[in-house]
């Protein structure tokens, strides 16, 4: 019989790839202003996801865990998918013409900003 001396993690985990701009959460609650009250942060992400069903609308990292840590708010803009806990993809580069599309549609709704591609991973360790 083997014994194992350390620790044991069963670990989930999964990542979002959005194609989008960052907003804050000054301006997603102006987005969702004609919607239900507002009182926690799950309820705001309910209502950006029911504003924008044919986009992602994903809270970004706080600022603590973001690599140059400028960035904070929501991630609003198009899904180009997930990835399960060790799985790996390569992400394509999108065509002028597809970023166009996805300013146009950002811009009906009063969003504006530098599109970037981000990726976000979504952790449940359990040590």
């Amino acid at each position: 019989m083997k014994i194992r001396q350390g620790f044991v993690s069963n670990s989930s985990s999964s990542s979002f790839i959005i194609r989008g701009v960052v907003i804050t959460e000054e301006e997603a609650l102006v987005l969702v202003k004609d919607g239900p009250e507002i009182t926690e942060d799950y309820e705001l992400r309910d209502a950006m996801d029911d504003k924008f069903p044919f986009m992602s609308a994903i809270e970004a990292q706080e600022r603590r865990n973001s690599f140059d840590g400028d960035e904070e708010g929501y991630i609003v803009g198009k899904s180009l998918g997930y990835l399960d806990d060790g799985s790996f993809t390569e992400i394509r580069e999108f065509s002028e013409d597809e970023d166009a599309e996805l300013v146009a549609t950002l811009s009906e709704f009063g969003i504006v900003g530098t599109l970037k591609t981000y990726v976000k991973m979504v952790s449940n360790d359990n040590y």
